[in-house]
């Protein structure tokens, strides 16, 4: 195996093939190149993964690339298409990069493991019919809970409508229990992720976008909007400290001290709490804003990666065997979903997590108990703004019904 070569922050690592019982190679051996967009937390378990894949697959190498962390993977991509130099496996993000990197996409409809896309993965992974990506893995978020803080204050089922989550909220506080912690002191928790739900909750999430857009339709009038109001005041007069001082760092130390029964995070940040507490049992709690159990007794799930195969690499065949092996095989499905901690896309994994919030996110998503992500759909730059006035409102320095129509204004404002 050869040694990683640190350049700042992009990543890249030669993985030789690691021959099976001391076998000598006989058939030809073939490279893939493999580009890891983003996900620079994959950078060290990556060389474990693909020391496994040599395992069963001695002739091909996998050669890996990781460019995330402080450097934008968008341009560095970007420009190995304009010069042809594209990877043979890549991976891109969603809808906008469909319709960039189009042109070069093979198609992977001959995949076995299509036959086991869970429904929001058939959902996302097409385009006008054809198969444009293999979802890497699906996640989750909510208000991660201590099933020990709930039970030590009373509460033995999961909250599902707003006044489950209220009355969850008054059990802990009469055990003593301080229920949250904000986060809204990071942007994105209180923009990206609790913003999300009331848009996530309209009948038909994507024309509701399309209607504001058109200026056919407003925030400040949307009922939805109006109910989240009340999950912030819960929250933000029942956290820990100042609500605007409590970031996304923050959230998790005190929740893995067992100094708060919830914060709203997602599957990402349960390694980092298991890492400060393994004995912590955890599990999810939707962010309820209404009282029908149907709707909002449902977790943001959203596909983050795909992977893609280009059209016009010489190794396509074996790039989709390493590809089969990660999402088909079991020993490739293990290393997804233990070593590379990630959530499978596909119904057919097999694999136990480390912690319960993977599990609950999987067991939401197989019950098609799902809310979209809708934050990818918003204008350019809206996400920030709209946290700016968020936290105005929780700050106490606008109204509630001030902070919805800066929300339109600013709507409009980036979305001419």
């Amino acid at each position: 195996m050869k040694k990683a070569i640190v350049i700042g922050l992009l990543v890249i690592v030669a993985a030789q093939p690691i021959l099976a019982s001391g076998v000598e190679e006989t058939a030809e051996q073939k490279t893939v190149n493999f580009f890891i967009s983003g996900k620079s937390v994959w950078g060290e378990p990556m060389a474990e993964v693909v020391a496994k894949f040599n395992e069963d697959y001695p002739n091909i190498t996998v050669e890996y690339e990781v460019v995330g962390g402080g450097v934008d993977w968008r341009p560095v991509l970007a420009t190995r298409a304009r010069t042809g130099n594209l990877p043979d496996i890549f991976m891109i993000d969603g809808a906008s990069d469909f319709a960039l990197y189009g042109e070069f996409l093979e198609d992977l409809s001959d995949m076995d493991v299509v036959d086991h896309f869970l429904p929001i993965a058939e959902e996302s992974a097409y385009v006008d019919g054809d198969l444009v990506g293999l979802p890497v893995s699906i996640e989750g978020y909510g208000y991660i809970y201590n099933r020990d803080l709930f039970a030590r204050a009373g509460i033995d089922e999961v909250p599902e409508t707003f006044s489950e989550l209220e009355a969850a909220v008054e059990k802990l506080q009469a055990a003593g229990i301080t229920p949250f912690t904000s986060g809204y002191g990071t942007w994105w928790v209180i923009s990206n992720h609790q913003l999300n739900v009331p848009f996530a909750s309209q009948d038909d999430p994507k024309a509701f976008v399309e209607q504001l857009n058109a200026g056919t339709a407003t925030i400040q009038d949307n009922e939805y909007f109006w109910s989240l109001e009340r999950l912030i005041q819960l929250v933000k007069n029942n956290t820990g400290g100042d609500p605007l001082s409590e970031d996304h760092l923050m959230q998790v130390s005190l929740f893995a001290g067992e100094q708060a029964a919830m914060i709203q995070q997602g599957n990402w940040k349960e390694a980092a709490i298991l890492d400060a507490n393994s004995d912590i049992d955890m599990g999810l709690v939707p962010l309820a804003i209404t009282e029908n159990a149907a709707r909002s007794g449902r977790v943001p799930v959203g596909i983050p990666w795909y992977f893609v195969v280009s059209n016009e690499s010489e190794v396509k065949e074996e790039a989709k065997v390493f590809l089969n092996w990660l999402l088909n095989e079991p020993n490739g499905q293990n290393e997804l979903a233990t070593t590379l901690n990630s959530i499978p896309a596909y119904d057919h994994f097999d694999v136990d997590f480390a912690g319960g919030i993977s599990s609950d996110v999987l067991a939401y998503s197989l019950e098609g108990k799902t809310l979209p992500w809708i934050f990818g759909l918003w204008p350019q730059g809206y996400a920030r703004s709209a946290a700016d006035i968020l936290q105005e409102y929780v700050g106490e320095r606008i109204t509630f019904d001030e902070a919805l129509a800066k929300l339109d204004e600013e709507w409009q404002a980036l979305s001419e």
